[in-house]
């Protein structure tokens, strides 16, 4: 992939070049304003064509404070900034944000998830949903997972999402040295569906992510019937907090991570949650997000 800074250069020789055909907008919006190449070419863009900047942000704690500073201060260049959340919101003004902000979470798919058929049995005891690095706390899960094979030693965690090859080679050196090399199945990116099945065909949903601005994983596997085990991050208090399927451990307790999953799996415990998750899910649609998003769009300074 070329640097940030090429990219940035790239997008923004494709606006001068829209420019010169006698292109012309009234608003140019950034879905993913966090990476920086599309934020800086949005300005850029903004300036080029005289038109409102509207750039929706989901989150700046991927990186280091110096850097969410900027990038915070860069954002008071559009109109208007979407956070996804309330927790998010207040990180860009701490960081120094004095543009104008809204809130618009995020909807989920849950026509879609219902699509997917149940499987006959549960193959795996446990899923995770995620970008395998520290951060989405993939080593923590190696850990957990170890505690919870000394009560079950069958027990299979399936783990979905990307992974560079430096993590993939300490995870599977941390999977030989604990011993959990039939334990746990990496399955690495997959499309949409046979994301659903997997979490389907699971019986808890193990998250211990640290940084999150909405929590997506979580609302997925609830959609899918599955109680969740998650780290209690500040942004769940405004979504999934009240939902009974959801048990939050305090952030890195590993110990009470895996007590919580075993109870789960005690006599087939988290069958008790299959139906209260996709109720409690079901008021996430897409389709007011996608409205009042679409609002801020033609009118940014309504944030009704």
């Amino acid at each position: 992939m070329p640097p940030p800074v090429t990219i940035a250069v790239i997008m923004a020789v494709v606006c001068a070049r829209l420019r010169v055909r006698g292109e012309s907008f009234e608003v140019v919006f950034i879905p993913s304003s966090e990476q920086i190449p599309a934020l800086l070419a949005g300005i850029f863009a903004k300036c080029l064509f005289g038109a409102r900047l509207v750039a929706c942000n989901l989150n700046i704690d991927i990186f280091p404070a110096g850097i969410r500073r900027t990038l915070a201060r860069l954002h008071n260049r559009a109109d208007v900034v979407i956070a996804i959340s309330e927790h998010l919101a207040g990180e860009l003004k701490r960081y120094g944000l004095n543009s104008r902000l809204v809130v618009n979470g995020v909807g989920l798919d849950t026509s879609a998830i219902a699509k997917v058929p149940e499987p006959d049995e549960k193959e795996y005891d446990a899923v995770f949903v995620g970008r395998h690095d520290s951060e989405k706390g993939v080593f923590d899960l190696v850990e957990i997972w170890k505690s919870v094979t000394g009560r079950y030693p069958s027990a299979k965690l399936v783990m979905i999402g990307s992974c560079n090859p430096n993590n993939r080679a300490r995870l599977t050196s941390l999977l030989c040295s604990r011993g959990l090399e039939d334990n746990i199945l990496m399955m690495g990116t997959v499309d949409d569906e046979t994301k659903y099945s997997l979490i389907k065909g699971s019986k808890v949903c193990l998250f211990p992510s640290y940084v999150e601005e909405w929590g997506i994983v979580p609302q997925e596997a609830l959609a899918c019937g599955l109680p969740v085990v998650v780290y209690d991050l500040p942004v769940y208090q405004e979504n999934i907090k009240r939902c009974e399927a959801v048990f939050r451990a305090p952030v890195g307790d590993i110990d009470s991570m895996a007590r919580k999953a075993a109870e789960l799996l005690s006599n087939e415990e988290f069958r008790r949650y299959e139906q209260i998750g996709p109720e409690f899910v079901s008021r996430f649609g897409w389709d007011e997000v996608a409205e009042r998003e679409f609002r801020f769009l033609l009118e940014p300074g309504n944030t009704e």
